[in-house]
């Protein structure tokens, strides 16, 4: 395999393929020997999977560059969408038809999970999905709450009204 001399160093090429952070991930690096190229993607939090030296053609910038340990990282894996956004925004909007028959409960329920999913969603490092879902599913449970609690009231104060004039 040829080498490449770097500040009077030869360097190899290797390409990778690893898990970080529960993301498949690809990519490319130069260095020493194999043991090095190791060392380098597990100081990055890298869990190699398949390492190997590749043929190269030698390149002047490469060659000519100080920085000899270039890791380029690829995402291979897409996030996912978080289960609980989608439960929270489907159960607030099912609370809105059938909130006169079963109050309060489909959106506390709505609020539960959309705080619980934004909160994984944080937490996942972009592995996830589906803040905006839980988003919505949190405004229209709240807003189905606030309007219900002013219709309670308006009725309350309506029939107290009615039942004074009696």
């Amino acid at each position: 395999h040829p080498e490449i001399l770097v500040g009077g160093r030869s360097m190899k090429e290797f390409t990778w393929t690893g898990r970080k952070e529960g993301i498949v991930v690809r990519g490319e690096l130069e260095s020493e020997s194999l043991d090095d190229a190791i060392s380098i993607l597990k100081g990055r939090g890298i869990e190699v999977e398949e390492l190997v030296e590749t043929e190269h053609d030698i390149d002047e910038s490469i060659s000519a560059g100080s920085d000899h340990h270039q890791v380029f990282e690829h995402r291979i894996t897409a996030p996912r969408t978080n289960a609980l956004a989608v439960i929270s925004l489907v159960v607030s909007l099912l609370g809105v038809i059938v909130t006169w028959f079963i109050p309060i409960i489909t959106q506390i329920a709505a609020i539960i999970c959309g705080h619980i999913a934004r909160s994984q969603i944080e937490k996942s490092n972009g592995n996830q999905t589906g803040s905006g879902m839980a988003l919505a599913g949190l405004i229209i449970s709240y807003l189905v709450l606030i309007v219900g609690l002013l219709v309670l009231i308006i009725l309350g104060v309506t029939i107290a009204e009615f039942a004074s004039e009696m």
